[in-house]
């Protein structure tokens, strides 16, 4: 590397924006040291405004634009964020590759712009926000296996050109059939697994979106058709199971990077889907989500589901030994309340009656810790 590379403006502004997207991933796994998060915005921002920045564009101008997308991003500053989106899109457009290995990096830049604006609207976005139409990105049929070099680094890098393909059909996917048929389906993208925490957060990542993307188009469809055919068994058995057993995978805090508003929608369309029996992987999904939920975004959305899944017990009935036990505890306050009439009596005695879940008082601020009830089954596992 140049000695004196902060005197290079294309050279400082990419390495700030490489530095910025370290700072961007550190800040979502443990959500501390905002502040030097943005002040790598900052320095970026300022870098940018010193020089003719873009001009003319290149693809090392669209990471930039990219690393300010997901750093504003992470900061939960969606409207920033969808700004830099589209800036990367303009000067992507924009970009004449030269030679053969540029316009082959275009087309992977093509496919991860087109991946992070799907994902990002589906889970941000708003017709307000909505960029303009594009025409769908290139993806080969084939990808170039080149796990069987020597090098590390060519092994990670063919095994990240598969999961980009993988990602890319799945984003490209129309119905659930297309999505159904993609899976990682590489020996080197699962035996890179062990060598680099990156390939273990890439493969996650792909294959909770085609989880997520694919209850959505399981979802959709269900409630556009007419007759309200129920989707395959086997696929909603799946849905939950295959996304846990990829969380499982993962380390403390990078199940935030791969997506919790992913596993949260995920978490949402197994809830609407009729078919029921899911209730085990509700728990695990709901619980991974809500444990690495420290801003507290997904408790309101999630409330329903964790209802629902805490009350999944059936209540016990009351038996007449524990009716004569509950009647001698209130004996001395009894005086106290008007008595019912023997017709009264009569009536209910031919109810049992229902003991409810105590889950302490909500509103008084009771003992209730969902986080901790939904994690019950899964305090051995590492999200």
């Amino acid at each position: 590397m140049e000695p004196n590379w902060e005197t290079v403006p294309d050279l400082r502004t990419l390495l700030y924006s490489l530095r910025l997207v370290n700072s961007a991933a550190r800040y979502r796994m443990d959500h501390q040291n905002g502040d030097e998060l943005v002040r790598r915005i900052a320095q970026v921002e300022s870098s940018r405004q010193a020089y003719d920045f873009a001009d003319p564009a290149t693809l090392d101008a669209v990471f930039c634009s990219l690393a300010l997308f997901t750093a504003n991003s992470v900061l939960a500053k969606h409207g920033r964020a969808f700004l830099h989106l589209n800036e990367a899109q303009i000067l992507f457009d924009h970009v004449e590759p030269s030679g053969y290995d540029e316009q082959q990096r275009k087309l992977r830049v093509e496919q991860v712009l087109h991946n992070t604006e799907s994902a990002t609207l589906a889970i941000y976005g708003s017709k307000e926000k909505k960029l303009q139409a594009r025409k769908r990105p290139t993806c080969s049929d084939t990808v170039l296996d080149r796990a069987g070099r020597a090098g590390t680094s060519e092994r990670l890098g063919g095994v990240a050109g598969q999961l980009l393909q993988c990602l890319t059909r799945i984003h490209l996917a129309r119905n659930a059939d297309d999505i159904s048929k993609v899976n990682l389906g590489s020996d080197a993208v699962l035996s890179s697994l062990g060598q680099h925490r990156y390939s273990r957060i890439q493969s996650a990542d792909v294959m909770v979106t085609r989880q997520w993307q694919l209850s959505c188009k399981l979802l959709a469809s269900y409630q556009e058709s007419a007759s309200r055919e129920r989707p395959p068994a086997s696929m909603m058995d799946s849905l939950g199971v295959v996304a846990m057993s990829w969380i499982c995978v993962l380390k403390q805090g990078e199940l935030r990077i791969v997506g919790l508003g992913k596993l949260a929608e995920l978490a949402i369309n197994i809830f609407k889907l009729p078919g029921g029996g899911h209730q085990d992987s509700l728990r695990g999904l709901t619980g991974a989500v809500m444990k690495e939920d420290y801003e507290g975004r997904f408790a309101l959305p999630l409330t329903d589901l964790v209802l629902s899944v805490a009350y999944d017990v059936p209540p016990m009935m009351e038996t007449p030994q524990d009716r004569e036990l509950r009647y001698s505890m209130m004996a001395p306050s009894a005086a106290q309340d008007a008595p019912s009439s023997p017709e009264t009596e009569q009536v209910l005695r031919q109810f049992p009656v229902i003991q409810p879940l105590v889950f302490g008082d909500f509103h008084q601020g009771g003992p209730f810790e969902v986080s901790s009830l939904l994690l019950s089954d899964y305090n051995q596992l590492e999200f």
